[in-house]
């Protein structure tokens, strides 16, 4: 975060002058292919929030240069909003808890601004702050079973370090990492210092691409650098550190950074909230693809550059300047982004840890090709390899891919993996179909789908488990590429097994919602038994709802309404699994709890209006029948959300 408009996060415009000649040979993107090992609280990805150590009522007064105050106003360790002091042993344990709590693994300093080792030593106070974190980090990881770690991010950039080249940079902040925060037993020594492959982690922060390439080619001496996991942070680049995400969440196999916006008000164009839609986009790309090893938000607590996540209070913020934090039902929320924030991570953490891929080496039949994208890429298992259509073709048309399995699987699952380097080739009208023996069944039928995010992978599920060895995606409506040819392209066909529980009518398909409404209120049973405040409605209903990401019908909760179904379960452990969305044309934010018999297994407040995914935290049953219910929490005022492609794991 800068402390005055002469250091500025700047997005690089990358002119990529070969990109034609290289994507008619390859698709290339970091392989999620090996075991990054940390130091973090265990599990399949440890989650990472930077984290500012220079907040207080003097930079607060003209947000650190910019010439107008900073008004947003966070929770502080009273219950009250007020600015906050980085200086505070009471807020520092107040957010250790908060931390915790969300189960975030490590806090990443932002020291970009300098501080140590003679650069920019005006901001030393910077970096004492971080000391006094550090301290409060130590005594709380002496008592507590949640452990949260630190690590460094310093500056690298031409503004900062004068003459000193990167390398000479690099390392002179690293000797002053090493020796007075690593080392030093004061602030638990390198047991409390987050790692990456066995090293303390340091990024630099540098807009130039190649800083790395300049670090490494450094002659002189790296005698403290070379203790350290050397990464980078710089603005959108797949596999760096952060910061701003203007190009949104990139897939890569080590980190993955998600932000809920940005603005740094000094001539960047700035990253909209939209109401939560960009901080769900951003964690949606994170769930919908193989988790990567670490989760990266920026940030927790940077209200300078409006990408803060903890609660505050926005009611006071200038919009010539800041974007309140509002609903899609027009009011203000303060805690919505850090609510969103426990969710999804706790969504993520419940998510197992490696589903098998039934297409993996899977025979593919296509109608066209072009032939250096073969549609072997289809289920090689790699999403940086893309199969195409013929191109060349300048008129919509019909393409479809045909996958054998090998032998009979069963699934309830097809994931759609799109091109990994940009956002075309998927398909716009499609369907995909199941073979019954003697004839292709539809299971998914979309129109005008939205084109996905380069490298996004879409899941479709549906309320059954089909068994068989033949898919079909079948498309009759394509859109043009940027050489204006009608394709098919993607990266990856996968297809997946919910195993576990059979549920009955686990997409609402039925009943048929009444006309002409398209909805019809409980109380009712068809699989699940509804009351009088839960129901099933159709596309295109009075309520307004996004399509059904399953079928055509989706449940609803409204107030306190609910719906159960009794369900057969083996001994073990269990998580529910679904897709939900919030009503954005009436009413509040609802919220609504779900539980297996009496217990309560998980609470979620959906807060777009596009479904996304949730999953309940494991739990373990007897043998036998289990009432899974999902009960409305909101009962004051109209507010309503929709929940479809139930799944018991």
């Amino acid at each position: 975060m800068p402390l005055s408009p002469s250091r500025s996060r700047m997005p690089r415009l990358t002119v990529l002058l070969a990109a034609a000649l290289l994507l008619a040979i390859s698709i290339f993107v970091p392989q999620r292919s090996y075991a990054l090992s940390t130091n973090g609280n265990g599990g399949t990805t440890d989650v990472g929030t930077w984290f500012i150590t220079y907040n207080g009522t003097a930079n607060w007064a003209n947000n650190f240069g910019h010439g107008f105050p900073i008004m947003y106003r966070p929770l502080d360790q009273n219950g009250s909003y007020s600015i906050p002091d980085s200086t505070s042993t009471a807020q520092a344990d107040f957010y250790l808890q908060q931390l915790a709590d969300a189960k975030i693994d490590f806090l990443l300093f932002d020291e970009t601004n300098g501080g140590m080792a003679g650069y920019a030593m005006e901001n030393a106070y910077v970096v004492d702050n971080a000391g006094i974190m550090c301290q409060r980090i130590k005594i709380w990881n002496e008592t507590h079973s949640w452990k949260i770690k630190y690590a460094f991010a310093v500056g690298v950039y031409d503004a900062l370090r004068g003459s000193d080249s990167v390398g000479l940079t690099a390392e002179n902040q690293a000797h002053y990492v090493f020796d007075n925060f690593y080392n030093n037993s004061a602030y638990g020594g390198p047991g409390n210092y987050y790692q990456v492959d066995g090293k303390p982690l340091l990024i630099l922060y540098n807009w130039a691409s190649d800083t790395l390439a300049q670090w490494n080619a450094y002659a002189g001496s790296k005698t403290y650098g070379s203790q350290f996991t050397v990464r980078r942070a710089s603005n959108s680049e797949a596999g760096t550190y952060g910061w701003q995400t203007a190009y949104g969440t990139q897939v890569n196999s080590e980190v993955e950074v998600v932000s809920p916006g940005w603005n740094n008000h000094v001539g960047s164009t700035p990253i909209p909230r939209n109401n939560g839609d960009y901080y769900t986009a951003s964690w949606n790309t994170v769930l919908s693809n193989p988790l990567p090893r670490i989760v990266m938000i920026t940030a927790f607590n940077d209200y300078n550059e409006d990408s803060a996540i903890w609660t505050a209070d926005t009611t006071n913020l200038n919009t010539t300047y800041d974007e309140k934090w509002s609903g899609h039902d027009g009011l203000l929320h303060p805690t919505m982004y850090w609510d969103m924030t426990k969710n999804y991570i706790a969504t993520m953490r419940a998510m197992p840890a490696g589903p098998i891929n039934l297409a993996l080496g899977g025979t593919t039949t296509v109608n066209s090709v072009y032939a250096p994208w073969a549609k072997s890429n289809l289920t090689d298992g790699s999403r940086g390899t893309a199969y195409s259509s013929q191109v060349g073709v300048k008129s919509d048309h019909a393409e479809w891919i045909e996958l054998d399995l090998g032998s009979v699987k069963a699934f309830n699952t097809v994931t759609l993996a799109n091109r990994s380097d940009m956002a075309y080739g998927f398909p716009k009208d499609f369907k995909i179909q199941v073979w019954n023996g003697s004839s292709w069944i539809d299971r998914v039928t979309q129109a005008s789908y939205a084109q996905p995010a380069a490298g996004a992978a879409v899941p479709f599920t549906w309320g059954l488990t089909d068994t068989t060895n033949k898919i079909r995606i079948y498309a009759t409506g394509l859109r043009p590429d940027n050489m204006g040819d009608y394709v098919l392209q993607l990266a990856e066909v996968e297809v997946y097994d919910a195993p576990g529980a059979s549920v009955a009518n686990a997409g609402f398909e039925s009943p048929a919602a009444s006309s002409p409404s398209n909805i019809t209120y409980g109380p009712m049973t068809s699989g699940w038994t509804f009351d009088s405040g839960a129901g099933v409605q159709h596309n295109g209903s009075w309520f307004g709802a996004s399509n059904a990401p399953e079928g055509s019908q989706t449940a609803f909760v409204q107030g306190a309404g609910q719906f159960s179904q009794s369900i057969t379960m083996s001994a073990g452990s269990h998580t529910v699994s679904f897709q939900a969305a919030k009503r954005t044309s009436l009413g509040g934010t609802q919220s609504f709890n779900v539980y297996c018999d009496a217990a309560l297994i998980g609470s979620f407040t959906p807060s777009s209006g596009s479904f996304a995914p949730f999953s309940t935290g494991s739990f373990t049953t007897t043998a036998g029948s289990h009432t899974i219910k999902f009960v409305g929490t909101n009962i004051v005022g109209d507010n309503t959300d929709f929940i479809d492609a139930i799944v018991v794991n």
